[in-house]
């Protein structure tokens, strides 16, 4: 059953007729399709990721460190001392969609506003973008995130991003079976 249930779910994640396959698989050449194009190798690369000797703070502080150059960072962290273990596949999508917004807050000439907070077992990452189209620039990306990444989902507004990366459900919490699924929806995804 679970070997079932891990083909599904990757068939879903990255099978012929996913959401990431088919934008990775546009030939136009249209600012639209180049982007989804971009969002699909983005996602990848952080679907790949092997395990981050890193935390939150760490892909943090080093975004940051390569962004400031680039154009005007604030960071609020209202983390705490709350306890998030993210999983390894999180960390990848928070770097990637840190990487994603800075360059399109370059690409505008404008600033970039963070604000990490944990509520209730998830934790938030909040981005800002003044004076860019989010929906149109991170859309897709923002999409394909919240399809391919466990426990992970975004949403877009007018003016900011929210990355959402939700604690993993504990097992023993449910029946064999939907354990098994559980396992085959938080195992590894690496495309």
């Amino acid at each position: 059953m679970r070997e079932l249930y891990r083909k599904i779910v990757d068939d879903t994640r990255y099978g012929p007729r996913s959401l990431l396959r088919r934008m990775a698989a546009e030939q136009d050449t249209d600012t639209a399709s180049v982007v989804r194009r971009q969002a699909t190798e983005s996602v990848r690369g952080a679907a790949g990721t092997g395990a981050w000797a890193a935390s939150v703070r760490d892909i943090l502080q080093d975004w940051w460190r390569d962004q400031a150059p680039h154009t005007g960072v604030s960071v609020r962290d209202d983390m705490r001392q709350e306890a998030f273990l993210p999983l390894p596949v999180q960390l990848g999508a928070l770097h990637e969609t840190l990487k994603w917004c800075g360059e399109a807050a370059v690409a505008a000439g404008t600033r970039v506003d963070v604000e990490l907070a944990i509520r209730d077992g998830t934790l938030h990452v909040w981005i800002s973008l003044n004076n860019v189209d989010v929906r149109a620039t991170c859309h897709d990306f923002g999409r394909l995130l919240s399809r391919v990444l466990p426990c992970t989902d975004c949403i877009i507004a007018e003016d900011h991003f929210l990355l959402r990366l939700h604690g993993s459900p504990d097992p023993q919490d449910f029946s064999p079976l939907a354990a098994a699924g559980l396992d085959a929806y938080l195992g590894q995804v690496s495309k």
